[in-house]
């Protein structure tokens, strides 16, 4: 599902009318979230519609550091925890990090559990989490905003001049970080993940 809908795109853009831009917005639209992921690294919306998009992913003993599973993506919501022996773990035997807030970055076996990260036969893939991978379940207002920005800035110079300089693709437009306005760059810098 996308960040916004072409419906808010035109009411934001302003003076649209009728539905011969609407497949370019359409466009714009997923390029600008496309942009905002791959240059934050992360993904900010994790359902569909109002269910939760869960899948698993596996990792090994070389994601452990002492009692602490390191995870390669953000994670917004644990279904389960399934320790590389085939026990499901329960949510009393782990904590996430950090413990109160999303994006979750790794998750910490209790001291009281008595439990240790194992595997049975391949120490690299037994480990699996079956969760919501992404910063969260539904983009921050921020990032809204700069899809909005990104959009409505690629939108409005598709008749100047700085458009030379842009590579079109089969039915889609690139966006480059020197058409992303300033301000939305900022705000984008501040979830960049490494």
């Amino acid at each position: 599902m996308a960040y916004i809908t072409v419906p808010q795109a035109k009411a934001y853009i302003g003076g649209i009318s009728g539905s011969g831009d609407d497949a370019l917005l359409a466009i714009l639209i997923t390029n600008a979230e496309t942009f905002i992921e791959g240059y934050t690294n992360r993904n900010f919306e994790a359902t569909i519609g109002t269910a939760l998009v869960a899948s698993n992913r596996t990792f090994g003993m070389q994601d452990v550091v002492d009692d602490m599973l390191i995870l390669d993506r953000d994670l917004c919501a644990i279904v389960s925890v399934t320790n590389g022996d085939s026990d499901v773990l329960t949510t009393s035997e782990y904590v996430t990090v950090p413990a109160n807030d999303t994006p979750y970055y790794a998750i910490k076996l209790r001291k009281f559990s008595n439990l240790y990260w194992t595997y049975t036969d391949d120490p690299e893939d037994e480990i699996v989490i079956n969760g919501s991978w992404g910063y969260s379940q539904t983009p921050p207002a921020d990032i809204l905003q700069a899809t909005y920005d990104i959009v409505k800035t690629v939108y409005r110079s598709r008749d100047s001049n700085t458009d030379a300089g842009r590579t079109f693709i089969s039915g889609g437009v690139i966006i480059t970080p020197a058409e992303v306005p300033k301000m939305t760059l900022l705000t984008l810098n501040r979830y960049r993940r490494a």
